[in-house]
């Protein structure tokens, strides 16, 4: 298949509860809700590493090796007048769990997945503009060591 596009592939869900980020399971995957109306440049990763000065005294060279990271994820979202519970309502401020993405479609038994563990921010809503749909923002704080590599298990 190639390098895949974003558009139709790009897949988020948020879990309640997952027993292990680097295999959660089709049942929890079902449990949870897929983040539906995501713009599409409503999905942002921001991220920082710190640095640990590693440099000495006998030397001109100032080393360095990686601290502490962490990460945020930026989400916008389109509004529904209609039903909001998918999204709207489920976006609430310290609403804890843990963002699945999964980068190639659906999630199921062997897909492979990223789990972000964390909470929500809380929503701010977008300004009014002519020529846009209406929409808000939420952050995801992750709290915890994420996972790039999980797969689902069956």
């Amino acid at each position: 298949m190639g390098t895949p596009i974003y558009e139709e592939n790009f897949k988020v869900y948020f879990l309640p509860a997952v027993a292990d980020l680097a295999a959660p399971s089709v049942a929890e995957v079902t449990a949870g809700d897929r983040l539906v109306q995501i713009t599409k440049d409503g999905f942002s990763f921001n991220s920082s590493e710190g640095t640990v000065d590693n440099g000495e005294l006998d030397s001109t060279f100032n080393g360095q090796l990686p601290g502490g990271l962490s990460l945020t994820i930026d989400l916008t979202i389109k509004r529904d007048d209609e039903d909001e519970s998918a999204t709207f309502d489920l976006t609430q401020r310290d609403a804890e769990g843990v963002l699945l993405v999964s980068p190639f479609g659906i999630a199921v038994a062997t897909s492979k997945v990223h789990t972000f563990p964390g909470r929500f921010g809380s929503r701010r809503l977008d300004s009014p503009g002519g020529d846009k749909n209406q929409r808000y923002m939420v952050t995801v704080y992750v709290s915890e060591p994420y996972d790039l590599d999980a797969v689902v298990a069956a």
